[in-house]
């Protein structure tokens, strides 16, 4: 028993450092040893909160459900400490209705316990708002969010949880970054890396990382950018998150692509397509299929492009996520243009535009901004020059808002494209994804 003990407090102590593999190990042993139902999963829901960590979502969904029919019905704080383990489980594959079920039944079960164990309770809630708060983040509901995940950040003060603390701020800036509100966004990362800092969370820190690079790419600063998501991909590696080094590596790839190189992006892409396609997140993989088809939209192979994007939109419409199922509407519209066929984009970008006006106040700032370029191109390749120019100007007035130079310049190229028109022809469709997503060639 006291060898246990030992065992789970080694990986209490390492679960979130670059020592996360120890951690695991240590749960891993602490679990092997013979023990009645209600001890084993003190180690149970532990080793699978390290598993989620470490991206092996199916494994530590199986082990919770496992573990939690060996119990009695008398042993509600381990079945609550396992259920808000699953929760993150089910939204680590996407499946947000049932990761909002079983964070909902975690709640009560912590309303249920508060009296007698008051400090699992807290935590059990601050993980379950947390939870929440994500969910509604990526249904395209950002009031809504906020709202959990600031009674997240509190639950987890309360409960001396510091990295959940700093993941509920991380996931306050997501949203901030999402809708354009950079500095706002910049001030939550230092607070959440402030808290993540302090107790030494790893994973934190990487996404943390990603995230000041998002905001640099933003800003038009490339190289600062890669350098924050070469350093995120590396935190990443070192800790055991194959899911988060990949999105890292995502990043990467359109840095490349906004510099011209196409190849590398590509190859990047492809790379990380296979190397996660076990671990069962089905949002990355659209986004990855999304960004593999503006590759070949750059490249000038529309028919690759329609490909990724025909699997990006049938992932997509399993996911509930708004802005993800309007970015990969407005890239197949975007592709059909550039192929020629008018009235196939033309319909396609009817679809893309309902799915605009149906995230609403949810929509990503840089799909908006898309949605405005796409407009522009649409209007262009008709000989509407008139229309064109009214569309790039409201995309440059939506980027300069958002404070997002890449997408200011890019709006400046569409426009002068608009305006060499009227002495000559319109430049080729097949062009147009390039004056969106090139902004120089290396």
């Amino acid at each position: 028993d006291t060898e246990r003990v030992a065992l789970i407090t080694l990986g209490d102590l390492l679960l979130h450092t670059e020592r996360a593999g120890e951690a695991e190990e240590a749960y891993r042993d602490a679990l092997a040893r013979p023990a009645p139902p209600v001890v084993r999963a003190e180690a149970a829901w532990r080793l699978a909160q390290s598993l989620l960590q470490r991206g092996k979502v199916p494994e530590a969904l199986e082990l919770c459900r496992e573990t939690a029919s060996g119990l009695t019905g008398d042993e509600e704080v381990l079945r609550a400490q396992l259920g808000v383990v699953r929760s993150r489980a089910h939204l680590m594959l996407s499946e947000f209705g049932q990761a909002t079920a079983v964070a909902d039944e975690a709640c009560a079960a912590a309303e249920r316990i508060a009296g007698v164990a008051p400090d699992v309770a807290g935590a059990v809630r601050a993980r379950a708002y947390w939870v929440l708060g994500v969910v509604a983040r990526l249904r395209g509901k950002p009031d809504e969010a906020t709202g959990w995940l600031r009674r997240a950040a509190e639950a987890a003060r309360g409960a001396g949880l510091g990295e959940v603390t700093g993941r509920a701020l991380f996931n306050m800036a997501a949203i901030a970054l999402e809708l354009g509100k950079i500095g706002q966004a910049e001030q939550l990362l230092a607070d959440a890396l402030a808290e993540a800092r302090q107790v030494g969370d790893g994973y934190g820190i990487g996404r943390i990382l990603h995230a000041l690079g998002t905001a640099r790419v933003a800003a038009g600063k490339p190289d600062e950018a890669m350098k924050l998501f070469a350093d995120a991909h590396g935190l990443k590696t070192r800790m055991g998150d194959p899911l988060g080094a990949a999105n890292s590596e995502h990043a990467l790839a359109l840095v490349m692509l906004s510099q011209g190189r196409a190849e590398d992006a590509r190859a990047l892409l492809a790379r990380i397509l296979v190397s996660t396609e076990e671990l069962g997140e089905r949002r990355a993989r659209a986004h990855y299929l999304d960004s593999l088809a503006m590759v070949d939209l750059v490249d000038g192979d529309q028919r690759a492009a329609q490909h990724h994007l025909a699997d990006a939109a049938a992932i997509a419409a399993e996911v509930d996520n708004p802005s993800l199922r309007a970015s990969v509407s407005i890239h197949r519209a975007l592709a059909l243009l550039a192929s020629g066929d008018l009235a196939a984009a033309a319909a396609a970008a009817r679809d893309g535009a309902q799915q605009v006006a149906g995230a609403d106040a949810g929509l990503y700032v840089t799909v908006s901004i898309e949605h405005a370029a796409l407009a522009a191109c649409m209007a262009l390749v008709s000989g509407d020059r008139a229309a064109a120019a009214a569309s790039a100007a409201d995309m440059a007035s939506r980027a300069s808002k958002a404070g997002d130079v890449r997408y200011g310049e890019a709006a400046r190229r569409i426009s002068a494209a608009i305006a060499s028109a009227a002495d000559g022809p319109a430049p080729p469709a097949a062009t147009l994804p390039r004056l969106l997503w090139v902004s120089g060639d290396r």
